[in-house]
């Protein structure tokens, strides 16, 4: 892909403020008028886009036994590849919606977190038999934050204050490798207590399922773009949610 390059300041201020350590000023690399439109498409496997995973997984398991058991898990490690992506909830090895393995642009991060892994994972569930034939179960489950990725839309006016014309209507440019910024640790407790009565060959069975029992908000999707709303929440945790309902086996 012929291009040349430019740089710009990304801006400060209100809804475009930037944490350290991401640049305050981006290298943009602008499309040659003249190859513009031009494809020549190649199909071929490509090392660029190959997955590393390293990490190690810790179980521990108590069966039944005096009327409990329990299953914990405690998962470390990290899959990183080539080709981040700018969306915050992608794999890391689309090539969808116009991205080019050619275009400086889009490689500019290439050795990233890929999909939504999380260093650190902790899950933890049993069930209890208590008297009179009730059973009270519970699961917890705390993932470290998924990764995002900010970025910044280039525009042509904004490229034009750097004496450029740019090709496409905007460029969109990542301002760091994927895994470097991640959402909040996410813990979740959920409860159910239930009892089965019998009917002949029949097992009704009434539950309690209370689910995120803490209420807990963390925040699991914002607005990645530099802008007037970067960094705006658009999505958080599911609230406390009660639910009473029974199953019948026959």
């Amino acid at each position: 892909m012929r291009t040349h390059l430019f740089t710009v300041t990304v801006p400060n201020g209100p809804g475009g403020t930037l944490a350290n350590p991401k640049p305050t000023t981006v290298t943009v690399y602008n499309l040659q008028q003249a190859f513009n439109g031009i494809q020549d498409n190649v199909i071929d496997n490509q090392p660029y886009l190959d997955t590393t995973y390293t990490g190690v997984e810790f179980t521990a398991q108590k069966r039944l036994s005096k009327r409990w058991q329990m299953t914990g898990g405690l998962t470390v490690g990290k899959n990183k590849g080539g080709l981040n992506t700018f969306a915050s909830g992608s794999s890391g090895q689309s090539l969808g919606n116009g991205n080019d393995l050619n275009d400086p642009n889009f490689t500019v991060f290439n050795d990233g977190i890929v999909g939504n892994d999380s260093d650190v994972a902790f899950r933890l569930s049993g069930s209890y038999h208590l008297p009179y034939d009730f059973s009270f179960a519970g699961s917890l489950i705390s993932n470290q934050g998924y990764p995002y990725v900010s970025s910044f839309s280039v525009s042509r006016a904004l490229a034009a204050t750097q004496g450029v014309t740019l090709t496409r209507a905007s460029q969109t440019v990542s301002l760091s490798n994927r895994g470097d910024e991640r959402f909040p640790t996410v813990t979740s407790l959920d409860l159910r207590l239930s009892r089965a009565f019998k009917f002949g060959t029949r097992r009704l069975s009434p539950q309690l399922d209370l689910f995120n029992i803490t209420n807990a908000a963390q925040v699991v999707s914002l607005t990645t773009g530099v802008g007037g709303t970067y960094l705006a929440p658009s999505e958080i945790l599911a609230p406390r949610i009660i639910r009473v309902g029974f199953s019948l086996n026959f």
